[in-house]
């Protein structure tokens, strides 16, 4: 079987493949197809028809994470009983502060503050993209959809997420298993840096020091201009 942890920048995607990871079943996917630019295996682009050419994953049980976004072929995968892909959802708000800093840590932030980041920089434009790409994978309300997990109920609850996610995925666990699994993919037992990698630890509801009425106004707008499938804001977004 093959486990694609797909997702959207910015929403919890590594955090996901590091659970999956830490169940034990699923092995990286094979240095020979995988982006060596990337510190988490990830299947490259120019390998990618020849990885689901050689179906390995119908005899070993493998995992990727990936950014696929609005490409048929990849829609295709979800008819393949050896691929199980997984999505994550998160508080759109805690999406745009965690983009922020990702785009100022890498260089890409010319705006003073998150405000101007978000109408005068990238900002809009990267919601706009995150929105396209969850309208893709889940708003079209035909045929099958990657499995969705929530970014803040892995953190208030997350033996019950996670539980509905091994479930799903086959391979169910005992509540002591998923307890310890929870304490191995804790943020602070996850390292942040490292060769080739950066794990921002995004707080739930960290918005709140960030995003202002304006802002969350015209996210909002945006929301309906586009059908965003979910709900755009949690509430009651809990740190875990």
């Amino acid at each position: 079987m093959l486990v694609v942890c797909n997702g959207s920048m910015k929403s919890g995607s590594t955090w996901l493949m590091e659970i999956v990871a830490a169940h034990g079943r699923w092995q990286p996917v094979p240095d020979e197809y995988r982006n060596q630019r990337w510190h988490n295996p990830s299947v490259d682009l120019d390998a990618v028809d020849r990885f689901f050419a050689d179906k390995i994953y119908r005899e070993q049980d493998v995992y990727c994470k990936q950014h696929w976004e609005k490409e048929q072929k990849y829609r295709d995968l979800l008819l393949d009983p050896d691929i199980k892909m997984i999505n994550i959802v998160r508080d759109i708000r805690d999406v745009l502060v965690s983009r922020y800093f990702h785009d100022q840590r890498t260089g890409l932030v010319t705006a003073d503050n998150i405000e101007d980041y978000y109408f005068a920089d990238k900002g809009r434009i990267r919601l706009r993209k995150y929105m396209t790409y969850h309208v893709f994978w889940h708003g079209s309300g035909e045929g099958p959809e990657p499995y969705l997990c929530h970014y803040e109920r892995l953190h208030s609850d997350f033996n019950d997420e996670a539980g509905g996610l091994f479930r799903y995925l086959g391979s169910p666990l005992t509540e002591e298993e998923l307890n310890c699994i929870s304490e191995k993919t804790a943020f602070e037992n996850i390292p942040a840096s490292g060769e080739g990698r950066f794990f921002r630890k995004g707080k739930a509801g960290d918005w709140i020091n960030y995003v202002n009425d304006r802002m969350i106004e015209d996210i909002a707008r945006l929301a309906e201009e586009f059908s965003y499938p979910h709900a755009l804001f949690v509430d009651a977004a809990a740190d875990g």
